[in-house]
């Protein structure tokens, strides 16, 4: 194979699989790893691909991060009512994993008090809601504090999460993609949700409309690990339609402020 097609098909595998190593295309392209990290860094300077932690990524992934106090003040009204939905999945003396995100604490608010259950999170946040809560029990995930959004994480947090077994994960993600699956920009937090989603019985995904369509640079899971994903009536048609088309069950909730009590 002439080296400028081996090239273009590299950005094509790449395109499937978010995040592909150097030894995965060598095996692949039936070349040496010299060959491929070549390419690589020919791809890598035209601006085609970057490279992360565990491999290579399409640069159409990299993308920013809103930062959390934005994240904070957009589709609240949206967010609350995927929050309500959720909390229909929850029963009394459940063990559940709340990972971060502004739709999983609107979650946590309304457990305030309501459920007998017991909690573990990763997130400072979350954890300080239940400060002053009589009923549920909380265990707060130690580890490395990233500031932003006051979540903790590192190989201890990771080692710490697997002592545990729960009934059900709700977590959020920075991007929802039929193709490209579930996804997110912090490494340190895509390692905490994948550890959650492996100690959990049921796994859901919060995601507002924002969420939809979007790719960010890390992969967390295909989107049918979970066993449902919540969102509102504001999202991506076509993407709805096309993650159901994968057997991917998407409850929709109605943002309609005025059906709102």
């Amino acid at each position: 194979m002439k080296k400028n097609i081996r090239r273009k098909k590299i950005i094509e595998v790449i395109q499937e699989q978010p995040i592909t190593t150097p030894s995965n295309l060598a095996s692949i392209f039936d070349v040496s790893t010299e060959t491929i990290r070549n390419d690589l860094n020919y791809l890598e300077e035209m601006g085609l691909i970057i490279k992360v932690h565990g491999g290579v990524a399409p640069a159409m992934q990299r993308g920013a991060e809103v930062p959390y106090d934005e994240r904070e003040t957009v589709n609240i009204f949206e967010k609350k009512q995927i929050a309500k939905e959720a909390l229909k999945l929850i029963k009394p003396g459940d063990s559940i994993a709340l990972g971060a995100g502004t739709t999983v604490e609107e979650l946590a608010k309304l457990l305030v008090n309501k459920e007998e259950i017991t909690i573990i999170t990763p997130s400072l946040n979350i954890a300080n809601i239940f400060i002053n809560d009589q009923k549920n029990r909380v265990f707060l995930i130690g580890g490395w504090l990233r500031k932003e959004d006051m979540f903790l994480h590192g190989n201890y947090s990771v080692d710490m999460i697997r002592n545990f077994h729960v009934d059900k994960s709700f977590v959020g993600s920075a991007g929802v993609s039929n193709k490209y699956g579930i996804t997110d920009y912090f490494e340190g937090e895509v390692g905490i949700v994948k550890e959650l989603m492996n100690i959990s019985k049921e796994k859901y995904l919060l995601a507002d409309n924002s969420k939809f369509g979007n790719v960010a640079l890390l992969s967390i899971a295909p989107a049918n690990k979970f066993d449902a994903i919540i969102t509102d009536d504001k999202s991506s048609v076509e993407e709805i339609k096309k993650l159901r088309k994968s057997n991917i069950d998407v409850i929709v909730v109605n943002s309609d402020r005025q059906g709102d009590d």
